[in-house]
């Protein structure tokens, strides 16, 4: 008979490389079994004499194979190039095919565990670089932390020096206080006093007044009377002109005139003494009274200015000391910050070791199914050799079958005889190929119930690599949303330490002058670039993040199609493999320890939860700050308009002094109108007594013959012209005392006058700078709480689109495996309970 030509061998190439492809080379199996087994069936459909039933085999499907499997990883790439082979033989039985699909599946064994142990070496190269940026992330909270901390302690320490200084600046106002108080009660003692002193010189005064009244009625009787002398005397001496004679009686009536008028005009000029005495002495006391106000007015403002010193000092040490109060308050929220955020730095480092450790578990447990797998397959490789050997000893029968037609078509004839013979041992063999064709279906029907069993297993690896694949992608999610609660918590800590730093800046701005004044605004500004540098470079990274989840997305779907190719090509080959279900029961429970293991990740679920809860919380304290801010604000506004109340109380009191210095020139005026008045009646007097004189001497010319009985009488005329001229000369020296007394009130009436005015441009430039001042604040407190504000809504905004960031995330969960994380963690708890 002529024999079927076998199916030719298939040859698998796939390439590989160190860096980037995998080649594995598979040489031609083409041993003696399997050209036994090629060449056994045509000679099994050869015996056309035998009738017996063979169970009906399908034919092998050939598999039109790809041109090319290729998987692409992030750093890894895998090929798979088949070369195409020619068509199989047209065997009824297409055994060449069963073996064709045990190469096929050996190949995609190995594909398949290569794909698994690319997938971890990915994995286990993703975690060192997660763990480096962590750990960088957490050396650059804790150096921040610690500089913070360390400002901290030097504006505490800078605020205790200041308070230092208020304390020893209060004690010095006290002391001063005490000292004016003192001063004020002495003042008032004083007062008193003069009150009571005034009270006796007013009436002293009155007395005097009535002194000097009194005189001057004397003066001017005495002058009347001196007037009446003069003119009786006058027309004595006209009629002696007349008369030309001189009697004894007329000369002892002239003696006598003479005497009298001597007499009187020594009373004139007592009574003028005492008069210029008494005017003297009250202008003394005006004088001395004067000053006396003016120093009681200069004590009693000296007095409300040490007041408002102090009350402006009390305030401000107030001020301090709620400054003081408020930033120990700050720093002990800072420390309870740093406290929080290395309890948060531990828990995600144990969460960090805790991932870690279940990632090992999970990789010994892969570990220890690729040793299992392995053992499948050293079991199968022992099957198909089991399976090779009895092809052999078909294919041994079929030619000792073979080599005995052969002998019988060259005996022929002559052995006619034992044609009987061989019938009945070809019967023999017939029935032995019954037998040999039953083990043979016996052992298909087994392959068959081992591929199925292989199917299934295959079916139970596939649903388990699916859960580990959302295990995985879970686990990526979980690490995200951690990394993202920390990135949200370090910007978080960092808004409350620029605010910190921003608060210890207007504390000190409210001290320091305009210089440091614009060095804190420079230093906001840096901050603000800094801020938004690092905002930047925040959505930079949820972008890459974003990109990453795209790319990771995109890779899930590529191994989805790689693993519907590959269960296609499972389908096809599902009937050879079988005995495996205690494994897969294996394999299930460990799939369930590995649950087990992964429920403390709904535990860190449900930390990541009350982070954000916590997050939440200090923005809801971060907008009361805020609130207390604008409050300070007001605050500040009151004290501004308080202060411009005082500015105005400044004004009334510089135009009340204005008025007062208008009335001292009022009473200057007055002064000198008397001094113009004295001067005018003294130089009527001195006049007056000038026209005596001549008259005098014009008399002692007519008497210049009678000089000897008139020597007495000429006496006293020089001495009376000497205590003329001697008032003559007192009268102006009096007038220049009172005029430089009445210079020297001028002169400290303009010197109070410029000092008035001096006072009163310092208080309109200290207007001007409040003003300003206040103009400054108004405009840095709008600044700042626009700042606020907008760093508020920057806040809300990234919750926002962090929240739809998390929603997203769970819905593509969902869509992906349709049901949601929580729902899963749910389920995997429940299921360990």
């Amino acid at each position: 008979m002529k024999t079927r030509s076998h199916s030719p061998p298939i040859h698998v190439h796939v390439p590989e490389s160190t860096a980037l492809h995998v080649h594995l080379k598979r040489g031609q199996s083409c041993t003696a079994s399997q050209l036994v087994q090629n060449e056994r069936p045509g000679i099994l459909r050869a015996t056309a004499k035998v009738r017996a039933k063979v169970p009906w085999i399908p034919p092998g499907k050939s598999t039109a194979p790809r041109d090319q499997y290729k998987w692409e990883g992030s750093s890894h790439c895998l090929e798979i190039t088949p070369v195409p082979q020619s068509d199989a033989g047209s065997s009824p039985l297409k055994l060449a095919d069963l073996s064709r699909d045990d190469q096929g599946e050996e190949g995609r064994c190995d594909s398949r565990s290569k794909y698994d142990r690319r997938a971890d070496s990915l994995m286990s190269e993703g975690d060192p670089l997660m763990r480096k940026v962590k750990l960088q992330e957490k050396r650059h909270l804790l150096e921040r932390q610690s500089e913070h901390l360390d400002t901290c302690q030097r504006l505490i320490g800078v605020q205790e020096e200041q308070l230092a200084e208020a304390s020893k600046e209060l004690q010095e106002s006290r002391r001063a206080n005490t000292d004016l108080r003192r001063s004020l009660e002495q003042m008032q003692e004083d007062a008193a006093h003069s009150r009571a002193e005034g009270g006796a010189q007013g009436r002293a005064g009155q007395g005097d007044i009535d002194v000097l009244l009194r005189t001057l009625v004397e003066a001017e009787i005495d002058g009347e009377a001196a007037a009446k002398q003069v003119a009786a005397l006058r027309d004595l001496v006209s009629q002696l002109k007349q008369e030309k004679k001189l009697s004894r009686p007329d000369a002892a009536l002239l003696g006598k005139q003479h005497e009298v008028l001597v007499k009187k005009l020594e009373a004139f000029e007592n009574t003028n003494r005492a008069l210029r005495q008494l005017l003297r002495d009250q202008h003394g006391r005006e004088t001395d009274a004067m000053r006396e106000m003016d120093e009681r007015e200069v004590l009693l403002k000296r007095l409300a200015e040490s007041e408002a010193e102090k009350m402006r000092l009390e305030a401000k040490l107030s001020t301090k000391m709620r400054e003081a109060i408020q930033k120990a308050e700050n720093l002990e929220g800072e420390k309870d910050l740093a406290k929080s955020s290395r309890y948060l730095s531990k828990a995600l480092e144990t969460t960090h070791g805790h991932l870690q450790k279940q990632l090992r578990k999970k990789e010994a447990e892969n570990n220890q199914l690729g040793a299992q797998i392995e053992a499948m397959e050293a079991t199968l490789q022992q099957q198909r050799a089991e399976m090779q050997a009895l092809q052999e000893q078909i294919r041994e029968l079929q030619r000792h079958q073979e080599v005995d037609q052969e002998a019988l078509r060259q005996a022929g004839q002559s052995q006619r005889q034992r044609a009987e013979q061989s019938e009945g041992h070809a019967s023999r063999l017939a029935t032995q190929l019954q037998e040999t064709e039953a083990q043979l279906a016996d052992a298909l029907s087994s392959a068959e119930e081992l591929r199925s069993r292989h199917t299934k297993e295959l079916r139970e690896r596939k649903q388990q690599d699916l859960e580990l694949i959302a295990l995985k992608t879970r686990v990526t999610e979980l690490t995200d949303e951690l990394q993202t609660a920390g990135d949200k918590f370090r910007l978080e800590k960092e808004g409350l330490l620029d605010r910190l730093h921003r608060l210890t800046s207007e504390s000190s701005s409210t001290r320091l002058e305009n210089q440091r004044l614009r060095t804190t605004l420079s230093g906001t500004e840096d901050r603000l670039s800094a801020s938004q540098s690092e905002l930047q470079q925040l959505k930079s990274t949820i972008r890459d993040f974003e990109n990453l989840v795209d790319g990771y997305k995109t890779q899930v779907q590529k191994t989805r199609e790689e693993s519907e190719e590959y269960q296609a090509r499972l389908e096809a080959r599902e009937r050879e493999v079988r005995g495996l279900r205690a494994e897969g029961e294996r394999e299930v429970e460990g799939v369930r320890r590995r649950v087990r293991e992964l429920e403390p990740l709904g535990e860190a679920l449900r930390r990541s939860e009350e982070q954000l809860k916590e997050a939440q919380e200090q923005e809801e304290s971060h907008r009361r700050r805020s609130a207390e801010q604008s409050e300070a604000l007001r605050e500040i506004r009151l004290k501004v308009e308080q202060q411009s109340g005082r500015i105005e109380t400044l004004q009334e009191k510089n135009l009340l002094l204005l008025e007062e210095n208008k009335h001292l020139r009022r009473s200057v005026d007055t002064m000198d109108r008397r001094l113009q008045e004295a001067n005018r009646q003294s130089g009527e007097l001195l006049e007056t007594l000038s026209k005596r004189d001549e008259r005098v001497r014009s008399s002692q010319q007519e008497s210049g013959g009678e000089e000897n009985g008139k020597t007495s009488s000429s006496a006293g005329w020089r001495r009376s012209g000497g205590e003329h001229r001697q008032g003559e000369i007192a009268a102006p020296h009096t007038v220049e005392q009172s005029l430089d007394r009445a210079l020297t009130k001028e002169r400290t009436v303009q010197a109070k006058a410029l000092d008035l005015e001096t006072q009163l441009n310092v208080a309109k430039s200290e207007m001007n700078q409040l003003r300003r001042c206040k103009d400054e604040m108004e405009r840095r407190m709008q600044g700042r709480l626009e700042e606020l504000k907008k760093k508020l809504e920057e806040s809300d905004s990234t919750n926002r689109s962090l929240q739809s960031y998390v929603h997203y995330l769970k819905a593509s969960y969902t869509n992906v495996f349709g049901d949601s994380p929580w729902t899963n963690h749910r389920t995997l708890c429940d299921r360990s309970r």
